[in-house]
């Protein structure tokens, strides 16, 4: 009987000790998964509103702006969701934009592709591309924007009869121009009109790029973009009508924190997915 009631007692024992450890160990396990669902890298969201006091801006951006800050904790696009499919865009309609390893070229590319998006309406994309073939993806239509393209890369070649070659993004970097395929000129010529004012400091770009990281705690592109969009609206302003800017403005202040205009949702199996027309390669999983 002795020996039965001491087992009792330390099961009572365990039982109690392990209670506490068990439930602390549950809320970290869930605070690390519920943070998977945040488009923010985790531990990114004290720095982010550090940096947006913090961050360089431009000169002509001295006015105080009206955007407020971008919500980390939001789901991105989470009000655009559609229960029904929706096909992809055309080719006409699909605007492309060359990108490839360069935190620049990068940003400068989410820039102008939120506001194409966003404050445009046309559907956009990235095509990832070496920085020794964007020349031959225009020629081919593979890309339509480069927004950072040597000259070499088109002059004296067939390339030359195809494109638009508009001002350098950075007036401190003549090396390089906008270069933008002509069929852009019959289908969305809103979109070269604000190309043709597109243009971004060279000492902010470069201070901004260098905030771009990788891995699960680093800052991505689109992150460091909307801190740009938020500390120099009087800048991006200025490229743009009033009513564009207007509705760059709306899709930052909900949530919209990438190029997807909206996602629609589908079932697949047990779970839903979510899944941005405009990029097939942009899913979200809802199980």
């Amino acid at each position: 009987m002795n020996v039965l009631m001491g087992k009792v007692l330390i099961y009572r024992y365990l039982r109690h000790s392990l209670v506490i450890p068990l439930a602390a160990l549950l809320v970290v396990v869930t605070t690390v998964c519920g943070a998977k669902e945040d488009p923010f890298a985790v531990g990114d969201r004290e720095e982010f509103r550090q940096a947006t006091q913090t961050v360089p801006t431009a000169t002509t951006s001295q006015a105080p702006s009206s955007l407020g800050t971008p919500n980390p904790t939001s789901t991105p696009e989470s009000d655009e969701t559609d229960d029904q499919s929706s096909k992809g865009p055309s080719k006409e309609e699909l605007i492309k934009l060359a990108n490839w390893d360069d935190k620049t070229v990068n940003l400068s590319n989410f820039i102008a592709g939120y506001i194409i998006a966003h404050g445009l309406d046309h559907p956009v994309r990235l095509i990832d591309v070496s920085r020794d073939d964007y020349g031959e993806a225009l020629l081919i239509e593979d890309v339509d924007i480069v927004l950072q393209a040597s000259p070499d890369s088109y002059k004296g070649t067939e390339t030359s009869q195809s494109i638009i070659v508009l001002d350098p993004l950075s007036e401190q970097d003549p090396s390089t121009n906008i270069v933008v395929h002509k069929r852009i000129e019959s289908h969305a010529p809103a979109v070269i009109e604000f190309l043709k004012n597109y243009s971004l400091d060279d000492t902010v770009i470069t201070e901004l790029s260098a905030r771009i990281t990788t891995g699960r705690m680093g800052l991505k592109a689109n992150v460091v973009g909307l801190i740009f969009f938020k500390n120099n609206e009087a800048l991006w302003g200025q490229w743009i009508s009033q009513n564009v800017a207007e509705r760059v403005t709306a899709a930052i202040e909900s949530g919209k924190t990438g190029m997807c205009r909206k996602f629609v949702e589908t079932q697949m199996g047990g779970s839903k997915q979510r899944t941005c027309p405009d990029d097939p390669n942009i899913t979200l999983d809802r199980s």
